[in-house]
């Protein structure tokens, strides 16, 4: 079976391939936008455009 994640490449160096890694880890796990933001120390912008670059799809950011 195919997986459904891109493979695991960086050229960028604000996403070192750990970074990325991860990412597609919590998404998998189905974490918010800001909770992914949190962990990986980055600000929720960047953490939803690396997200949509990659194909992948976060919980929303909720605003109260």
């Amino acid at each position: 079976m195919a997986s459904q994640f891109p493979p695991v490449v960086s050229n960028d160096p604000n996403w070192p391939v750990e970074a990325v890694r991860e990412l597609i880890d919590l998404t998998r796990q189905e974490v918010s936008a800001e909770v992914v933001s949190l962990k990986l120390h980055k600000p929720v912008i960047e953490v939803t455009a690396k997200a949509a670059q990659l194909g992948l799809r976060l919980r929303p950011v909720y605003n109260f």
